[in-house]
């Protein structure tokens, strides 16, 4: 019965693992149709001749391998082969390294117990992310010693504030639990010194996608401020069932490793294309039935990279679009947590509390799988990819079209999921 068991856990985390490649494709097929359609952008950024519409397929397939700027990376001599070998290296050694931390988990008792609020039913090892986090910061810092002069601006300070972030999670997961005001104060904290830094070399502005409408000065930095604690800890309550998590931050991350690179911003590129890499790792684990799940180590370095990439590309950048952009990228958990709190602030539920109404807990609770929820979360995070690409690199109308489409699409996710929740009851 056991090795019953055994098989069909293997045919459906084979089945899952196929699904979520496929998404990864489609991925891919997405971003390369938006940066067609926005190819006059592009071929302004790109210090290559391929990009023009004369050039071809051939031409484009024959050069492509000569202008990615990955490791190698301060001469820009790593072909289209060897960064796929790098990333296919560093997400083989994830694996691993996530393999033998299940086992230390389970050696010395470190595990997720199931309550109230979890969707899982048996103790399950936690901690992984601490693996994503910790690979990547030390792969980032070792290119970071061998190309000191290809730094992005930022990248330095953003890695300390980032590793801190991750032991903050890492205590939760296997030290006890950190009061939810201390949290918030220490994430607080670590928003506002990265704010500090971008503010003292640009001036910020976040843009709208109306009228040429920016936030600027103290303004943005409180949208920013909030956002950041917000969302990082949106995350964390989003890491919730087998895979999603990781497939979100895998699809964002690979995005903003192409949009960084198109923009020549070396180091968050390749910092983004790590991150890519170890969540890839992480998720041959994570995939249902997850054999261990993220914890906070990882979730919350995670979704603290995500909220402030933008911020920190901007120094570069100045570019008040990227934050717009940002938020495309991660759409799909954005939807679910406002909604989440403004259903229950509108139920007089206590905000702070520990809860399982967002919208994928809800789905599983009503029976859906949690691989089927993954993917449905997967074909809408393919959506939100290719229209940051599509945003970013358009015109006012075309950022103002976005922005509606995306808002229908916010209500149409809405209403559909609590269509679907119904039919299951």
């Amino acid at each position: 019965m056991a090795d019953l068991h055994q098989v069909n856990n293997l045919k459906i985390r084979l089945y899952n693992g196929a699904t979520t490649l496929l998404l990864g494709l489609v991925l891919l097929a997405v971003i390369i149709i938006a940066l067609m359609s926005n190819y006059a952008w592009l071929g302004a950024r790109m210090n290559a001749h391929w990009w023009c519409l004369d050039a071809g397929v051939a031409a484009l397939a024959r050069d492509i391998p000569h202008t990615l700027p990955f490791v190698g990376c301060s001469a820009g001599d790593m072909d289209i082969g060897g960064a796929l070998a790098f990333g296919m290296s560093v997400l083989v050694v994830s694996a691993m390294l996530v393999g033998a931390l299940r086992w230390y988990a389970l050696r010395r008792n470190l595990l997720d117990m199931p309550n109230q609020r979890s969707s899982h039913t048996l103790p399950t090892p936690r901690g992984g992310g601490v693996v994503i986090a910790g690979l990547s910061l030390a792969l980032t810092i070792v290119w970071l010693l061998r190309s000191p002069s290809n730094a992005s601006s930022g990248l330095a300070p953003f890695l300390g504030v980032a590793a801190a972030m991750s032991l903050l999670g890492l205590s939760d997961d296997w030290m006890g639990e950190i009061p939810a005001r201390w949290r918030l104060v220490l994430q607080a904290l670590a928003v506002i010194t990265l704010i500090v830094v971008v503010a003292a070399h640009a001036e910020l502005h976040i843009g709208l996608p109306i009228a040429h409408i920016t936030l600027s000065g103290i303004l943005a930095a409180v949208v920013l401020l909030a956002w950041g604690v917000g969302f990082t800890n949106a995350f964390n309550f989003m890491d919730g069932i087998d895979g999603l998590a990781g497939l979100q931050a895998c699809f964002a991350f690979v995005a903003w490793a192409v949009l960084l690179w198109i923009e020549g911003q070396v180091g968050w590129a390749l910092f983004a294309y790590i991150v890519a890499a170890a969540t890839g790792g992480f998720l041959v684990h994570n995939l249902a039935p997850a054999r261990i799940f993220m914890g906070d180590a990882g979730s919350l370095f995670l979704g603290f990279s995500l909220a402030l990439l933008p911020l920190m590309a901007y120094a570069s950048l100045r570019n008040p679009a990227l934050f717009i952009t940002g938020g495309l990228l991660i759409y799909p958990f954005a939807i679910d947590s406002v909604y989440t709190i403004f259903r229950r602030w509108r139920r007089g539920e206590d905000l702070l509390s520990a809860h399982r109404s967002h919208i994928y807990q809800r789905l599983t609770i009503s029976g859906w799988s949690h691989g089927a929820v993954t993917r449905l979360y997967g074909v809408l995070m393919v959506l939100s990819v290719g229209a940051a690409f599509v945003s970013y690199g358009g015109d006012d109308g075309t950022r103002l079209t976005v922005a509606i489409l995306a808002l229908i699409l916010a209500g149409v996710c809405i209403y559909g999921g609590e269509l679907l929740i119904a039919r299951q009851r």
